[in-house]
């Protein structure tokens, strides 16, 4: 079985951002769970089983799909995962759901359970008990995470920064993107965008980074995001 490189994945063309996006983030932070759960049949058939879905398992052929699930270059490890979620989800669910199925989404693909936090007051993802940069510090440990621009055009200096041709925006409103890591003493947040766009600015990324990856400081992710999704410790 060929390995799993998280840089060769981007979205489909169907409405499934948050699944793309807790995909992308579990090849980047665990790949080797990727491979764990898909069983190669032959003749472009395969066999997927989800952690989080203990004595099931879904027979897909990404093949026969239309190009409407993810997609990644290296080989069909995210389209067979993302056909192997629709056959457990719905296909109507995994077109156009979101928020409701964030956290079971996660929890198939990890088999652990999902913090889900919201932001619409626009105060921030912090509480009393855990403030945002521990949440996000999170995902230095291993853990997948994946959070949503509100359903209005996001603004401010980040938006500005991140801007593409043709509304090909890394950052824009209504859309779930994967959390990668945080940095405390730059106090950025490492996301990617799950269409993989290329057009990010210079300075709004590692040059070691892959398509689809900025950082926004966690003022600007505070702002601009309005639900995330984490995975339990």
């Amino acid at each position: 079985m060929p390995t799993v490189d998280y840089r060769s994945f981007s979205q489909g063309s169907d409405n499934a951002c948050w699944i793309a996006s807790a995909l992308s983030a579990l090849a980047f932070q665990r790949p080797a769970e990727i491979l764990a759960m898909i069983e190669d049949l032959g003749d472009d058939r395969y066999r997927v089983s989800p952690p989080g879905c203990p004595g099931e398992s879904f027979d897909v052929a990404p093949a026969s799909d239309e190009a409407s699930s993810s997609f990644s270059s290296d080989w069909v490890w995210a389209k067979a995962i993302h056909m192997a979620l629709g056959q457990k989800l719905g296909a109507e669910v995994v077109r156009n759901e979101k928020v409701w199925n964030w956290d079971r989404t996660i929890t198939l693909l990890t088999g652990n359970g999902t913090v889900h936090n919201t932001n619409f007051s626009g105060l921030g993802f912090g509480t009393i008990l855990e403030r945002v940069r521990t949440k996000l510090d999170r995902t230095n440990r291993g853990k997948i995470a994946i959070a949503s621009t509100a359903n209005h055009q996001p603004s401010g200096s980040a938006a500005q920064a991140l801007a593409g041709p043709a509304n090909d925006d890394a950052l824009r409103s209504g859309h779930v993107y994967a959390v990668f890591g945080f940095d405390g003493g730059t106090d950025r947040v490492r996301m990617r965008n799950p269409c993989g766009n290329t057009n990010v600015p210079a300075a709004r990324k590692d040059p070691t980074w892959g398509p689809g990856e900025f950082w926004l400081t966690v003022a600007e992710f505070e702002k601009n995001l309005q639900v995330m999704s984490y995975e339990r410790e």
